[in-house]
């Protein structure tokens, strides 16, 4: 699951469901082919579509539910407060972050529980309120825990094995992922203050000592920091972009409509 639509940057509140769609022509052929057109008046592309719709009555999408956790009847070490990611191993593992409990619940394939990695609080191998995200790679379980300004490193035994400091002064990481090669990256924000000094938009870069600017993003709208306090504005434009298993990147503000793709060098 590690494509454009992989499931670690997925939300999900109270259960945790893993969905399988299906559907296309009824012989699992793509037979519907966009009948619309694109044409350029004054170097303004317009995008004119067709009255009915691509997918006729005899090729609807269905989703067929495959694990379902949680529940209120469910037993306490699958019961969440606040999934904010999910992250699976080759195996099938399911690696939940909870960021209410404080911790990430491991489940097996078939939705069995197995353990949880680390511990509420702000020592070492223990894990903040700022959970955002939550990586597994052959090398481990990654943690960003912005609440205690970190990266934490467990083994997939969830053993800590150490973090990296989150330097705040270099912006205010918006959205996580991890990148082919096993690097985790960020979406930065400049917030005044010392933050971010010198962003004219959003960046993503690689986590590390020395990072790298993987591409620039134009800045969101609808989260700053403003007074010292945070401000949300939620009908705000706001950058979106994805990892690929080549490294591309899919980008595209949600108010134009449009995906851009851009290579591992930033073409």
């Amino acid at each position: 699951m590690k494509d454009f639509a992989h499931m670690r940057s997925t939300t999900i509140a109270a259960t945790a469901i893993l969905l399988a769609a299906c559907g296309g022509a009824d012989d699992g052929s793509s037979a519907d082919t966009w009948a619309g057109t694109i044409v350029d008046s004054a170097g303004v592309s317009i995008v004119q579509n067709p009255s009915d719709g691509l997918w006729g009555g005899s090729s609807p999408w269905s989703l067929t539910e495959e694990v379902s956790i949680g529940g209120m009847s469910a037993a306490e070490e699958s019961q969440f407060g606040l999934v904010v990611a999910i992250d699976i191993d080759p195996e099938g593992r399911m690696y939940v972050a909870d960021q209410q409990a404080q911790l990430i619940r491991v489940f097996s394939a078939d939705g069995t529980f197995e353990r949880n990695i680390g511990t509420p609080g702000g020592g070492p191998g223990e894990l903040g309120l700022g959970i955002s995200g939550v990586f597994v790679d052959a090398d481990g379980v990654h943690i960003p825990d912005v609440g205690n300004f970190r990266l934490a490193h467990y083994s997939l035994e969830g053993e800590p094995m150490g973090s990296d400091p989150l330097d705040f002064s270099q912006g205010i990481p918006i959205r996580w992922d991890q990148h082919p090669d096993g690097r985790v990256v960020s979406q930065l924000r400049s917030a005044g203050q010392g933050i971010g000094e010198g962003m004219t938009g959003d960046e993503i870069r690689t986590f590390e000592e020395n990072s790298v600017t993987l591409m620039s993003l134009p800045r969101g709208e609808s989260f700053n920091i403003e007074g010292g306090a945070p401000q949300f504005r939620i009908f705000e434009a706001e950058p979106i972009w994805d990892l690929g298993e080549d490294g591309r990147i899919a980008s595209g503000m949600n108010s134009e409509y449009r995906i851009t793709l851009h290579d591992s060098d930033g073409n």
